[in-house]
């Protein structure tokens, strides 16, 4: 067994932490906490694995992209095979079924609080994809505000000839 990013780049994780992992692909994703994705981004990049920084980490699975069948099908297939593994750090995603728009925007925005930018979703008998497609789309809320416009600056550098900008200090 071993973990690869989405680009099919190896992940240097310790022999430890995919040891009884199923030998077949998983899609998931390595997971410490809300509002961590640069501290497992940056684990996942390294060529040599800090022992004590993996203990924190999981991998979150939610889908089997070898399996031919339907999603429902295949998360039945990935829920026995997680309990099977039994190890701490090899986890499911939890999948909830919505039933209206309202019980949707409901479900969004209790995510939202919770940290969380939105949610994944999918036609439970939708085949697998590796890409966003009509049946997994992301769903997150649209932030929309207003600004005005100051004052223009002209670009330097490479953006030379261009509107450039300066950011405030802070």
């Amino acid at each position: 067994a071993s973990v690869t990013d989405e680009a099919g780049n190896t992940v240097n994780a310790p022999r430890w932490f995919i040891k009884g992992f199923p030998d077949r692909g998983i899609d998931g994703e390595l997971w410490i906490d809300r509002g961590k994705f640069e501290d497992v981004s940056a684990l996942a990049r390294r060529h040599n694995p800090i022992e004590e920084e993996w203990k924190k980490v999981k991998f979150m699975a939610f889908d089997l992209p070898y399996d031919l069948a339907p999603f429902n099908d295949r998360f039945i297939t990935l829920t026995n095979l997680v309990k099977e593994t039994n190890t701490q750090h090899l986890r499911l995603v939890k999948q909830s079924e919505i039933k209206s728009k309202e019980d949707l925007g409901r479900y969004l925005s209790m995510i939202v609080s919770k940290g969380g930018e939105g949610v994944m979703l999918h036609k439970k008998d939708s085949l697998y994809q590796a890409k966003r497609s009509r049946d997994l789309q992301k769903l997150k809320p649209l932030y929309d505000s207003e600004a005005t416009v100051l004052r223009y600056i002209d670009g330097k550098g490479k953006y030379q000839g261009q509107t450039g900008v300066t950011l405030p200090r802070t």
